[in-house]
């Protein structure tokens, strides 16, 4: 009986070690998924601030014979014309003159029409019509991620810009 009482004993003791063994080992895995969980957080949450910058300044030049812009890039201008700001329309593209810069932004004035990459326009320069108004542009903006930071920019300032009008072939 003395050997059993003694095995009892042992077993209990490595029962209570295993047992306590177990609890550290699951309080560690507990810490180790709550550290994991709130790094992740963490990471995501940085990833999630932006800070803003907008360019809001046209650099227009003066120029007054017409000329071929061939269409690199066009946004659509949705507003109608007799609104309380002027609209436009942006085309981004190639000149065909020396004169010109050989990429020019054309913000065309109460321009409704769609343009497509390619096609070639017959642009008619105007003066700008916010020196003969009080109306500002109905400013078109874009928005973009550049590492992880949100930067808006106002369409069409990438590069010199005219003010003018689409006109037909004759």
């Amino acid at each position: 009986m003395g050997q059993d009482a003694a095995s009892k004993r042992h077993h209990c003791r490595n029962t209570n070690v295993v047992g306590h063994a177990q609890t550290m080992s699951t309080s560690r895995n507990m810490k180790l998924k709550i550290l994991i969980t709130v790094l992740c957080l963490l990471s995501c949450s940085a990833k999630t601030t932006y800070t803003t910058s907008i360019q809001w300044q046209f650099q227009t030049i003066n120029y007054e014979k017409p000329f071929k812009l061939t269409v690199d890039k066009f946004t659509k201008n949705d507003a109608y014309c007799l609104t309380e700001a002027i609209p436009y329309a942006v085309a981004i593209g190639k000149t065909d003159t020396q004169d010109l810069p050989e990429k020019l932004s054309v913000l065309l004035y109460c321009d409704n029409n769609s343009y497509h990459v390619g096609q070639i326009l017959n642009i008619q320069p105007i003066i700008d019509p916010t020196k003969n108004t009080t109306l500002n542009p109905l400013y078109l903006v874009r928005d973009t991620l550049i590492n992880g930071q949100k930067v808006k920019f106002l369409i069409g300032t990438e590069n010199l810009v005219i003010w003018g009008k689409v006109v037909k072939d004759k």
